[in-house]
């Protein structure tokens, strides 16, 4: 009987071929991967070459969801900060109103936006409404 040497399966050339391609710049993954097919053995080449390109484009889809995900999540946190500010600022211009009526005149730019008025209180519920106006519109357009 001719013992034939075992050759290993497309699985074990795969995680080979993984675990090299780690280590290799994602501009030059492609000729690597190129280059490793062509020194595999005939039958198995084929198996190989689809599960490595399917393995390699999960992870890189991975990646992307990630960075989106965080993108999202650090908009989110500007989004409910701006909120708060608008519930500080609303808060305050009631308190105001409320506290000194119409005698204070006020002159407030913010965000090129000019709100004039002889209350401050007034003018504080304005730049409540501009503020969140103006993050909230620049959220929903990032999103």
């Amino acid at each position: 009987m001719k013992s034939a040497k075992a050759e290993p399966s497309w699985r074990a050339l795969s995680d080979v071929i993984l675990k090299e391609i780690v280590s290799v710049s994602q501009d030059e993954r492609l000729a690597y991967l190129q280059e490793k097919l062509l020194t595999l053995p005939e039958g198995s080449r084929e198996m190989v070459a689809h599960f490595v390109s399917v393995a390699l484009l999960i992870q890189s889809s991975d990646n992307q969801r990630m960075t989106s995900v965080s993108r999202h999540t650090h908009i989110s946190y500007v989004t409910a900060m701006a909120l708060i500010a608008t519930i500080v600022l609303a808060v305050a211009g009631l308190y105001l109103v409320t506290l000194h009526g119409d005698d204070a005149p006020s002159k407030i730019s913010i965000f090129g936006a000019t709100v004039e008025t002889s209350s401050v209180g007034v003018a504080c519920l304005a730049l409540a409404a501009f503020t969140f106006l103006f993050v909230a519109r620049k959220a929903l357009s990032r999103l």
